[in-house]
């Protein structure tokens, strides 16, 4: 039941557009997402050859192959006697609150990027009503405030023709 479910997940995980993901990458960040992509074809590739129970082996067939059938008795005692550890599925707690704080941190960058991304098109739009449209001097001076500052400054200091030359 386990490796079913894990073979679901995997199979939803091979849907990923790894084009879209990085076509706004620059070099570093698509070697890095080309390096993960190579991990998860081989975690996909592992959960499909080990999802399956292996073939029960052929013991009997081993003892008309050789001589001395007592060998393969032991073998299979033996192996008859190995007992594997069973997943216990459980995550530790350390591990899930330091999950738990990473996804927070992701959070507070998304939400971060979010107001920057707004902040940016807000300038972006008033730089272009500048540059493209008819902008009047209050326009500019709330585009560049560093433009009004210098500009009052030489009105102050009658510095008419300074930047003429």
């Amino acid at each position: 039941m386990l490796s079913r479910a894990f073979t679901r997940t995997a199979a939803a995980r091979s849907a990923i557009n790894w084009a879209a993901l990085t076509s706004s990458l620059d070099g570093e960040a698509v070697g890095a997402i080309n390096r993960f992509r190579a991990v998860v074809g081989e975690v996909e590739s592992l959960s499909t050859l080990y999802s399956a129970e292996p073939l029960p082996i052929d013991f009997e067939s081993y003892r008309s192959k050789l001589t001395n059938s007592s060998v393969v008795d032991d073998f299979e005692a033996e192996y008859s006697a190995v007992t594997f550890p069973k997943f216990e599925g459980a995550i530790k707690p350390e591990f899930e609150s330091k999950s738990e704080e990473i996804i927070a941190n992701a959070s507070d960058a998304v939400a971060e990027s979010k107001a920057a991304i707004a902040e940016l098109e807000t300038r972006l739009t008033a730089m272009n009503h500048i540059r493209h449209g008819n902008p009047s001097v209050t326009d500019v001076y709330a585009a560049y405030p560093e433009i009004q500052a210098e500009v009052d400054e030489e009105i102050e200091t009658h510095q008419w023709c300074k930047d003429i030359n």
